[in-house]
């Protein structure tokens, strides 16, 4: 006697068993079939394009069995791929909890707990995918335009003033890949927001409209 189809949840028993037939007497062969477990793959993408980011690697999650998340049953940490997959150990049509508990720098947890059950799909191992979106940090850049002289916000002359002077920033320090440009208020003030988390490099690009300022050519890191 051979399984060739098991119940629905269950592994098959490839065993082959030899049974004999004896007249006037029924022989009951216990079969056993072991119980199926299911995996879980976590993927983690970016909010903006939907697709994995290398930088995302090292974001950590938890799988509960208990929705207040009190019942860690196991710890997983994302790859450079995106993904992490559990171990086999999850009982089909039960529910468990995942939860984000670590972001790589840069990155906004998703704070959003999600519920997920594996099902009997066919396989020796089912499998069920959970997505979690994480954003982008944003950070933001601000400039104030002093005198070379005195250090203050305010020309020596009243008549002239630091309004529109431009700074531009950019991603590298050979100042090529421009990421924007903040322009200066009559106080000599300028802020840039929307910045994704991460070094910059600042350089003035024109000088002050009003007193005949030359440009500072300085190029200034900022994190």
């Amino acid at each position: 006697i051979k399984e060739t189809k098991a119940p629905q949840g269950f592994l098959l028993n490839s065993k082959v068993y030899t049974v004999t037939a004896q007249a006037g007497v029924t022989n009951v062969t216990e079969i056993p079939d072991d119980e199926k477990y299911g995996t879980i793959l976590i993927q983690k993408v970016d909010e903006d394009t939907g697709k994995p980011d290398a930088s995302l690697k090292g974001a950590k999650f938890t799988i509960s069995s208990d929705e207040a998340g009190e019942n860690v049953l196991e710890t997983l940490i994302i790859d450079e791929t995106g993904q992490a997959e559990s171990k086999n150990q999850y009982l089909l049509g039960v529910a468990y909890y995942v939860k984000e508990i670590f972001a790589p720098a840069g990155w906004n947890i998703d704070e959003e707990e999600k519920e997920v059950t594996a099902v009997d799909d066919g396989t020796d191992e089912p499998s069920v995918t959970v997505k979690f979106r994480d954003s982008k940090q944003e950070g933001g850049i601000a400039v104030q335009k002093v005198s070379g002289r005195n250090g203050k916000s305010k020309p020596l002359n009243e008549e002239y003033s630091f309004k529109g002077a431009m700074f531009t920033i950019y991603r590298d320090k050979d100042c090529t890949d421009r990421v924007g440009s903040i322009t200066t208020d009559e106080n000599g003030y300028g802020k840039k927001t929307g910045l994704e988390v991460g070094t910059y490099y600042v350089k003035e690009t024109r000088a002050p409209l009003s007193g005949n300022y030359e440009i500072n050519d300085t190029v200034y890191p900022v994190e």
